[in-house]
């Protein structure tokens, strides 16, 4: 409460803030936790191996999804949110791709 009050934060920044912290703990505990056990640790030790071998693969994967979503959002913009009418097919023809 005492970063509500300071007037810094707005309570829907705190609320992510939380969230994500929140998500953070649970995923850290859980993994801790499953690592205690015999039958679960091997597979714990297993994910993290795939991770961090994928991990490369990964940068190189989000950087071509932001190569081709940062000019398809910004076509996007060119059409307005909503256009008059009924018709289902009237609407911005980008946007089955986000």
């Amino acid at each position: 409460m005492v970063l509500l009050k300071s007037d810094r934060l707005q309570i829907d920044h705190l609320r992510l803030l939380s969230a994500i912290g929140a998500l953070a703990l649970y995923s850290k505990t859980l993994l801790e936790w499953l690592r205690l056990f015999d039958s679960t640790a091997f597979y714990i030790r297993l994910v993290q191996e795939a991770v961090s071998d994928i991990i490369y693969f990964m940068v190189v994967f989000l950087v071509t999804i932001f190569l081709f979503g940062v000019p398809v959002a910004l076509l996007g913009l060119n059409f307005p949110e909503s256009l008059e009418g009924d018709e289902p097919f009237k609407t911005n023809p980008y946007q089955i791709l986000y």
